[in-house]
């Protein structure tokens, strides 16, 4: 592997990678086996290449097809007889090549081997590449982002991205190009689907991190790409017509034109310029039929069982994304709604969140085989979004139940209004939650944030209980006094445990419920601020090992044991 790294290192770059990747494989389960690794170097390149690139179009280009599988392993074939080539083309391809191989090691989760890959990657560009651009520059930077951003490097992932981007638009690629009779060409619909794919990965990637999006839809004529099966087919040659039954297109199709509803409730309700609280709840609304509808057109293979099985995953990823963004979409709404409205859009949070667990829970429980590295970060990331919501939603609606309560108790006793949570709703908000944590607790692996999401919602749980304890407490002593039957009440013995004798002391250096969930504004993903009340919940990823906190390094280094330790 060593000398295959080398032998794809550009020349003035490869004495370092070789003592880079050295010094990686002394941390590696193949160091015991001595130089057998090295002796049979050619053959384990070519075999492995083989099977990393099978994994990239098989589980990753399905979803984003960013490369033209049949033009891209014809080129790997013919890479050896490159000595005409214009060396600028060269290093952009070997970038490509090089990340390919990188993601396919990432989604067979084969022990940080991609981020030799990524060396290696990474090495072949210089700002040399910035000086003029081309589709595959395009490619590679477009690539590496969404790469980085997934093994913990989001700020990084972010600025290659915007590259991408900003190279695209250079390059006229939001506008359609050709006469007539080269729109039905394979290479252009190819042009398209790279252009759509970057608009998802800018939607995506502003509304995650609540920056501006770069590709606005009011300077793009660019078509979206068709449905045809493309896949013994060659750049130059006449598409076929449109099909009926999923292709490597399908998902991106329909996630582009989610993406140009996702870009107007970005700018609607995440700007600056929000809708007034009386014209809010009317918005939301209007957007979230604007969804639904986008689901409703959607062809019948995102809803048939009788797909073929590579489909499933990119199925399921477009879906969650809708999910998610009606859950952010309500849970920003909450904050700018009327009296009358709040409810409203809190109990359709709760449902988009609810909605979002189930579909999750059984889609990870059904498809195990399916849910490979690639899958398992969307299955986490928006199995915790949408936890974190019930998990805030049911303490601020606690604490409202419990000072309604005290209002009523100090004028009449007898006086005791609900407010519509009754035990039912507790149950399927504990059903939900138990659902959910099960579900993260089985998605975590070395490769996961699945356990560290696990560990910050027992954290949440913890101080939740603690708040409620001293909600009780301050009821009780209101009221005159603890029933026996109350005596334990939201709390688990583990806390009540530690609100006694010596232990007592030690709560006191705790951060108090009512501060605690005061706290937490744009730590971690600063997305999260939309699923927790503004203002509220500062520091609760703080601690949490592999969570970036408000105190961001330099390096955007956010993943223990990642070897650059001084990624731009």
């Amino acid at each position: 592997m060593l000398k295959y790294l080398a032998d794809h290192a550009p020349s003035h770059n490869a004495t370092a990678l070789a003592a880079l990747v050295q010094q990686s494989y002394s941390n590696t389960k193949y160091h015991d086996h001595g130089a057998s690794i090295f002796t049979d170097a050619p053959l384990l390149s070519e075999i492995t290449t083989s099977r990393l690139i099978d994994a990239y179009f098989k589980l990753y280009n399905t979803s984003y097809p960013i490369l033209h599988e049949r033009t891209f392993r014809r080129q790997c074939e013919q890479r050896r007889n490159w000595s005409n080539i214009e060396e600028k083309a060269k290093t952009c391809w070997m970038a490509v090549y090089n990340i390919v191989l990188a993601i396919g090691s990432w989604v067979l989760d084969e022990e940080s081997q991609d981020s030799k890959f990524f060396a290696a990657a990474r090495s072949w560009l210089s700002a040399r590449a910035l000086e003029s651009g081309s589709l595959t520059a395009v490619q590679a930077f477009l690539l590496m982002g969404n790469y980085v951003q997934k093994r913990g490097m989001p700020n990084t992932g972010y600025n290659m991205i915007g590259i991408a981007s900003r190279m695209a638009l250079g390059l006229g690629m939001h506008r359609d190009i050709g006469q007539p009779s080269q729109q039905d060409t394979v290479q252009v619909d190819q042009r398209r689907l790279l252009f759509w794919t970057l608009f998802c990965f800018d939607s995506g990637l502003s509304i995650t991190t609540g920056r501006p999006t770069i590709n606005i839809e009011a300077f793009v004529d660019t078509k979206l790409p068709r449905n045809v099966d493309e896949s013994m087919l060659d750049l130059g040659q006449m598409a076929l017509e449109e099909v009926d039954y999923p292709t490597t297109s399908s998902a991106i199709i329909a996630q582009a034109k989610l993406a140009m509803v996702a870009n107007e409730i970005h700018t609607m309700f995440w700007s600056v310029n929000t809708p007034k609280t009386e014209s809010n709840q009317d918005a939301a609304l209007t957007m979230e039929v604007r969804l639904f509808h986008w689901r409703n057109s959607l062809p019948r293979y995102f809803t048939s069982s009788e797909v073929p099985e590579w489909f499933l995953g990119p199925r399921a990823i477009v879906l969650w994304k809708e999910q998610n963004l009606r859950l952010l979409l309500w849970r920003s709404s909450q904050r700018r709604q009327g009296d009358n409205g709040k409810p409203i859009a809190v109990l359709k949070c709760n449902a988009s969140a609810a909605e979002a667990i189930r579909d999750i829970c059984i889609f990870c429980r059904e498809h195990p085989e399916q849910v490979h590295t690639g899958l398992n970060w969307y299955a986490t990331y928006f199995l915790f979004q949408a936890l974190l919501v019930l998990e805030a939603s049911h303490h601020q609606q606690y604490a409202a139940r419990s000072c309604l309560k005290h209002q009523q108790a100090s004028i009449s006793a007898a006086n005791n209004t609900s407010l519509g949570i009754g035990l039912g709703d507790d149950e399927i908000w504990r059903q939900a939650m138990d659902q959910g944590r099960k579900c993260l607790k089985a998605l975590d692996n070395p490769y996961s944030t699945a356990g560290r999401c696990y560990q910050t919602l027992d954290r949440l749980s913890r101080f939740r209980n603690l708040g409620q304890s001293s909600m009780l407490e301050t009821e009780e002593h209101a009221e005159g006094g603890r029933g026996p039957h109350q005596a334990t009440i939201g709390v688990d013995s583990h806390t009540q445990q530690q609100t006694t004798g010596a232990n007592a002391a030690s709560m006191s250096d705790m951060i108090s419920p009512d501060a605690f969930y005061t706290q937490l504004a744009m730590s971690a993903d600063p997305s999260i601020q939309l699923l927790l009340d503004d203002r509220q919940m500062d520091g609760i990823f703080q601690g949490v090992e592999g969570f970036p906190g408000t105190l961001d390094e330099d390096s955007f280094n956010y993943m223990a044991g990642w070897p650059f330790e001084n990624d731009p």
